[in-house]
């Protein structure tokens, strides 16, 4: 199959470079010049059977090229899942499945099996809400797209190989799906932010963030347990603080206190395994940017007060900051 798909990709990359008219015989002279009616039945012949060529070989492709987009979904391994026998390994099943049915090469067809096998194993080994299988295959399909990232590295512009060709699709299909982890590492503050009331500054659950954020961002506990323990100090810097007067202002400063401790964040064993090298320089490059600004929080600003004629109207008489 894998041969029959490189075959077709080739066809498929050279018969629209092929020329249409018919070779000359004239230029040897034991040979007669073909008659003008004879050669337009010839060169209509040829032309047919190039474009049915064409179509066959186009269609065989697209085939394949939908079925490896369609192996990247969480409907494909649940399905390996079910069909492979309890003792068989499921790297292998999956393995063999993409290279008789599929023609993805062998290397690539590896790669994805790998990155399955891997991520389900993690699933199990850390008990991610077992109890609930809506957050567990959430978890799954977050987790099994960080580590396509992280695994499939932009292909050479110049590299027009089949090879080339399909992890450009699996990169396209990628970014064609949602992956929170990207939205997360460009603007961690505002992503943040949902997990919180807007309207009221309320101190953090570390454990339950902790455990929302491993199915958010399909990230290890620990990781999560880093980032939650930051933004809980970041909330907290906040809610103590008279810096702020507007929610403009108050992002900036949630931004200044949090941007120090995200690289440690994602320095850990487990999210240098997962986490893509694309998101850790985007979320480096937000750190970088948001400490070029001439923002300053520490204890002189936080112990700050308010005046008291600043405070609306019937406004509760805690002392905590608000939007």
């Amino acid at each position: 199959m894998e041969k029959q798909l490189l075959a077709a990709f080739v066809l498929c990359k050279n018969l629209e470079k092929l020329a249409d008219d018919i070779d000359s015989f004239t230029e040897h002279s034991d040979y007669t010049e073909p008659d003008s009616q004879w050669l337009k039945k010839t060169f209509e012949k040829k032309r047919e059977q190039k474009s049915q060529l064409l179509q066959e070989t186009i269609q065989f492709t697209n085939q394949k090229f939908n079925e490896l987009r369609n192996v990247l979904t969480l409907e494909f391994f649940l399905a390996c899942h079910e069909l492979c026998p309890q003792k068989r390994s499921l790297k292998n099943f999956i393995l063999n499945k993409l290279i008789t049915e599929t023609g993805i090469p062998t290397k690539i067809s590896e790669m994805i099996a790998v990155v399955w096998s891997q991520a389900a194993q993690w699933s199990v080994e850390w008990h991610v809400t077992p109890d609930s299988n809506n957050d567990a295959n959430q978890f799954l399909t977050y987790l099994s797209q960080n580590l396509f990232h992280k695994n499939f590295p932009s292909p050479d512009a110049n590299d027009e190989s089949l090879h080339s060709h399909c992890i450009t699709l699996i990169l396209d299909e990628l970014g064609n799906a949602t992956h929170p982890l990207s939205s997360f590492c460009m603007n961690p503050v505002a992503w943040l932010r949902k997990f919180e009331n807007r309207s009221n500054l309320r101190a953090v659950h570390l454990d339950e963030l902790a455990s929302s954020l491993q199915i958010e961002l399909g990230l290890h506990i620990a990781t999560c347990q880093s980032i939650s323990a930051a933004w809980s100090e970041t909330i907290n810097l906040a809610r103590q603080s008279r810096q702020w007067r507007n929610p403009a202002e108050l992002d900036r400063l949630l931004a200044v206190a949090l941007a120090p401790q995200m690289e440690q964040c994602i320095s850990d064993p487990f999210a240098q395994l997962i986490v893509p090298e694309k998101n850790r320089e985007n979320l480096l490059h937000w750190v970088d940017s948001i400490k070029n600004q001439a923002i300053r929080v520490g204890s002189n600003a936080s112990s700050r007060k308010r005046p008291p004629s600043d405070d609306p109207e019937g406004a509760p008489p805690a002392k905590e900051a608000r939007l």
